[in-house]
């Protein structure tokens, strides 16, 4: 077969729903750790090669239509970038490289059949090959572009890309006819050379190449024709350059990336990449058995010396690394067709990965405890079964053209597999950007969603199912305008969505830019009863969002440096008319790492340059690119500071939170001593395959605590023990769900339980039906055709749930103990209505999704309004809408300043450097004795420690007597003061505490009855587990309505209203109490 590499595995994404989901996925954490990132090269084990794409420039937005420009580390000249496309041809086979990928066909006169399924045709027609990919794009070729140098490709190059969506990509070359030596000039022995000199793109984009040299034909072959010195990334609707040219004179200031060569040692090579910022990466090459291999890699960030080097066997494989995080050595054997690579991590642990030495196809990782996942392959060499170290296994089948049909996943104790099916249409002439997406998938509920596509352009336009109803897509051809290099005005269209439509009735319509390729601009959400949504985004030149304009007008502007990274974001003003703009800042170090980042404010929204800066954070780092402090400060001051330590492996082993010497440097895993106590230092352990095993707080220190951790062979959790080595233990089914976990023995902690337990049950469709409680007894689930749950069974006579959907599969209903709750939504699903047995509540949202007023139940039609700044933040609360209960103000950062009660009570906050509460006042002009001035002090661990107030009626007074505990090993009170005895029930809930009060729960574990020298309070809970009744011994019922979560009003037992509640925008921030 002709350079068609082997894969380490394999993609199984399945479009439009994501194809495999976690549910079909393992990681065991047995995977070969490899080594290194795509900046310094990475190994791979089953070949033993290095490799790691760089992407050196974009333009517009790549997910959108943009294009990339990228190489390889292991390519030294760039000659095989993600540009280069090319038909290989020998008698028997045909490869084509389109844009990174390979596609592989056997020759049958003249008809090309895939040697593999995937999903790809090829023709021949003349001197033009035509390559359609399984989405549909189409790949043409010219045959007289075939060439000898740089490239061995004499089959042809890449002429033009045409996407299902209608975007184009031009590729324009010049060929020359060159000579080795001036001997082969005049025997005519001349060597065409083809060079890509131009990628266009039909949205406006282009990336330009420039070259050392150009050369005339019969020129002798120094390189510097084909050897690339800059590539540059440029929007045409700016300005454009001419494609047929060797670079380009531009006006303006594009992104670009530039190229030195030269040699080193032994015949070897090396290449300099510069960055638009003048950043130097060195990649220093040796030459082996003929073949250029990477070496030395140096960062702009190095001063000497190398971040990485590599050193190889004297077949070219890996041997040595040398770098971040540590030494690696990699070892090769081969038997049986088998090649075995051992990997020894820099703490010496050796990894172990199996490869077919016919394709180089991974069929075994092990990690350094013997743990190993499996692969196997069908005839066609596609993945047909992982399994992991305890036998639990995916399994997947294929159709003939590489499409996914079934993914299954097997139990390791028999229990019927879990199965996701998938159906696609026959491949036509006229269907083929449709006929590789799947028409249904069936989850292994048995339950089918149903895709329709545009054969016109392969976008979805409809995804049914039976329980969310039918969404649906319509499309435009939109029009992307630009320039050439003439300057004459151009335009091409491309397919976008124009507008969808959701099963409950909302519109969401989509419009773009054209001068910026077509990319999207605004979108526009409509729908019955609920407010317009408009949010619209701007473009610079290169395609950054550089202004966004929320649905309630919040005005966001970023600035961004030549390499396309975020600097300066400005947001709104903080409500006050003093106030300056919201901004942050980032500082990158010469690694591209964040070096720092900061908040503060600007004097306007595009002030990019005067940013004053109010709080910094900073990260140091050490010689390996590592993050080894963190500190942060407000204003001049450092407030907190965390160091960090690594291992061998580059684990974090210490993290030191310091108490005190902020700005001193010391090592993470030392706790030293201060005012304000020891450092708070955190020590990790691992095992052989990279878990952690061990956390001990307060490490180096007489109060430590160490945790610790256990693992199955699929890396589940076996078991934790606290600090005091009680140990609770996990148990899991053939699918490695959690079926049962095993609580510490209570005299004995260091054990677990084998009664003390709770016990999970699974049917065959993968769904809980049973969660046996600790102490015996069993809730029951049930579910519907379709796998929402319908009923909650709880045992004897506790009241049971029902609930029921609507034909969006939204809560319809939930009914327990005789009272049902009755849910609305509007038609972008957000609740509307909730309505009980003591009224109902409502909701309504402003265009931004925030709750801008809450209806009351009773019938007094009592609301309260929610009124906000553009940051989102409450500036008002009123009673129906005019009486006004709060008024909130904001400081430059954002920070509550200051609460006004509709009673004249004030509350005004202030903070510290590290935006932590320092004051806390409050003035009640009708009462001053009831004023209050607070303030807090804190440690560097953000705890407070120092209090005052101005007030002494407000001191908390502390208890002055001693009190002694006895603690069993579940972490439970046993005994106080020796003679107070502590009780619990079988499920761990207080039972009684020895003061003459007793207390019930329910199986929900919710209490139910206090018992107390008066009588009994019994409580009963709503259908949605909130609590609904209290019921004194005196008779006395009150019942209790809410919004959420938030208490907001209690009524009689008649249903008349007693007390409503008006909350704040904080949590559990009870404003105003109406009696």
């Amino acid at each position: 077969m002709l350079g068609l590499s082997g894969t380490h595995a394999q993609n199984l994404e399945i479009s439009p729903d994501g194809g495999t989901n976690s549910e079909y996925t393992y990681d065991a954490q047995t995977h070969a750790p490899g080594y290194g990132s795509n900046t310094v090269g990475s190994v791979d084990a089953a070949t033993g090669s290095v490799g790691g794409t760089l992407t050196l420039l974009t333009i517009g937005d790549p997910s959108s239509g943009g294009l990339v420009y990228s190489r390889d580390v292991s390519d030294r000249d760039g000659r095989r970038d993600s540009f280069f496309s090319a038909v290989e041809e020998n008698s028997t086979d045909v490869v084509v490289h389109a844009l990174g990928a390979a596609y592989a066909f056997d020759k049958s006169g003249s008809s090309f059949n895939p040697a593999r399924p995937h999903g790809a045709t090829l023709t021949k027609s003349g001197s033009t090959w035509t390559l359609i990919d399984r989405a549909g794009s189409v790949y043409t070729f010219n045959a007289s572009l075939g060439a000898e140098r740089p490239i061995f490709a004499p089959g042809g190059r890449l002429s033009s890309v045409t996407y299902p969506d209608g975007t184009v990509l031009s590729f324009t070359y010049d060929t020359r006819e060159l000579c080795d030596t001036v001997t082969n000039c005049a025997s005519g022995d001349r060597k065409k050379s083809v060079r890509l000199l131009s990628v266009d793109s039909s949205l406006g984009y282009q990336i330009k190449y420039t070259y050392s040299a150009t050369l005339t034909n019969g020129a002798i072959d120094n390189g510097n024709h084909t050897r690339i010195t800059k590539v540059t990334a440029i929007n045409k609707a700016i300005e454009a350059c001419n494609p047929s040219v060797n670079g380009c004179s531009l006006s303006q200031n594009w992104q670009d990336v530039t190229f030195q060569y030269g040699h080193s040692n032994n015949d070897g090579r090396w290449t300099r990449i510069i960055d638009e910022l003048g950043q130097e990466t060195f990649y220093d090459y040796e030459r082996r058995n003929g073949e250029l291999l990477l070496h030395r890699v140096k960062l702009p960030g190095t001063s000497s010396g190398y971040d990485v080097t590599y050193t190889y066997w004297s077949d070219g494989r890996v041997r040595f690394v040398a770098g971040d995080p540590g030494d690696w050595e990699y070892n090769y054997a081969s038997s049986a067709g088998v090649r075995t690579t051992s990997i020894k991590d820099p703490a010496g642990k050796t990894w172990t990965v199996k490869a077919r030495e016919s394709d180089n196809q991974t069929t075994e990782e092990s990690n350094p405890l013997g743990h190993t996942t499996r692969y196997f392959y069908n005839s066609n060499d596609q993945l047909t079964e992982v399994r992991a170290p305890e036998g639990n296994r995916i399994v997947y089948t294929y159709d003939s053209r590489g499409n996914v049909l079934t993914t299954s996943r097997r139990s390791k104790a028999g229990d019927l597999p879990l199965t996701r099916s998938y159906t696609y249409p026959s491949c036509t002439s006229s269907n083929r950007k449709v006929c590789n997406q799947p028409s249904t998938i069936t989850n292994h509920l048995g339950v089918t969603t149903t895709f329709g596509y545009s054969v016109a352009h392969g976008g979805t336009e409809s995804v049914s199912s039976p329980i969310a109803g039918t969404a649906t897509t319509a499309f435009i051809q939109s029009t992307a305008s630009y320039k050439d290099y003439t300057g004459a005005s151009r335009s091409a269209a491309v397919w976008r969505a124009n507008y969808s439509d959701s099963p409950t009735g909302a519109r969401t319509q989509f419009y773009y830019a054209g001068n910026r390729g077509a990319t999207l601009s605004q979108i526009r959400i409509t729908g019955s009863g609920v407010q317009t949504a408009t949010s619209s985004v701007w473009y610079d030149r290169f395609g950054n969002v550089e202004r966004s304009l929320s649905p309630t007008g919040a005005d966001v502007r970023i600035s961004y440096d030549m390499l396309r990274r975020p600097v300066v974001q400005i947001g709104p003003r903080p409500t006050g008319s003093s106030l300056q703009y919201l901004a942050s800042k980032a500082i990158y170090d010469t690694d591209g790492r964040v070096s720092s980042v900061q908040q503060g404010r600007t004097s306007s929204p595009t002030s990019f340059g005067s940013f004053v800066a109010l709080e910094t954070q900073t990260n140091l780092f050490d010689s390996r690119g590592r993050l080894s402090r963190q500190f942060f400060n407000g204003g001049s001051a450092t407030v907190s500071a965390v160091d960090y330590a690594y291992d061998a492996v580059g684990r974090v082993t210490c993290s030191g939170f310091r108490m005190s010497a902020l700005t001193t440097i010391r090592s993470a895993c030392t706790a030293s001593s201060g005012s304000d106590g020891q450092d708070r230092v955190t020590y990790r352990q691992y095992d052989d395959a990279g878990r952690v095993t061990a956390v001990t707080s307060g490490y180096g220190t007489t109060a430590a605590r160490t945790e610790s951790f256990g693992y199955n062979n699929n890396g589940t959790a076996a078991w934790v023990s606290d600090g005091r080595g009680n140990r609770t233990t996990y148990e899991y089914d053939g699918h490695d769900r959690l079926v049962k976990t095993r609580y510490p023995v209570a005299s004995n902690g260091a054990s677990s339980s084998t009664t003390d337990y709770d016990q999970y049950t699974f049917n065959s469709l993968g769904q809980m039906t049973a969660h046996r409680k600790r102490d015996g007894q069993t809730i029951g689930y049930q579910y519907d055709g379709y796998g929402r749950m319908k009923t909650l069974d709880a045992p004897g006579t506790a009241v049971d749930v029902a609930m029921t959907y609507d034909a969006y599969s939204r809560l319809k209903t939930m009914a327990s103990g005789g009272r049902t709750l009755t849910y609305g939504y509007d038609v972008l699903s957000r609740l509307k209505t909730e309505a009980g047995p003591l009224g109902t509540t409502g909701f309504h949202y402003d265009a931004a999704g925030r709750q801008t007023r809450i209806d009351y139940p009773g019938s007094d039609g009592f609301y309260a309004t929610y009124h906000y700044d553009e940051l989102g933040a409450v500036t008002e609360i009123k009673e129906k809408g005019s009486t006004n209960l709060a008024t909130y103000s904001y400081d430059q950062l954002g920070r509550r300043k200051s609460l006004i009660r509709g009673n004249g009570v004030i509350s005004t906050y202030g903070f510290d450097g590290a935006s932590r509460l320092s004051d806390l006042d409050f003035t009640v002009p009708s009462a001053t004795a009831y004023n209050m001035l607070a303030d807090f002090q804190y440690n560097a661990a953000g705890q407070i420690e120092r209090e005052s107030h101005g007030n002494a009626a407000y001191a908390d007074m502390p208890r002055t007597d001693e009190l002694s505990f006895e603690v069993d090993d579940l972490n439970r009170y046993t005994k106080i003061n020796a003679a107070q005895s502590v009780s619990y029930d079988g499920r761990g809930n207080l039972l009684s505490a020895g003061q003459g009060e007793s207390y019930q729960y329910d199986v929900l574990n919710r209490l139910t009855r206090v018992t107390t020298s008066s009588g009994n309070v019994d409580l009963a809970y709503g259908p949605g587990g909130r609590l609904y009744e209290e019921r004194l011994w005196n008779g006395a019922v009150t019942r209790f309505a809410y919004a959420g979560q938030a208490l907001i009003s209690e009524h009689h037992s008649t249903g008349g209203v007693k007390r409503r509640y008006v909350h704040g925008p904080g949590s559990d921030e009870a404003l105003v109490w109406y009696e």
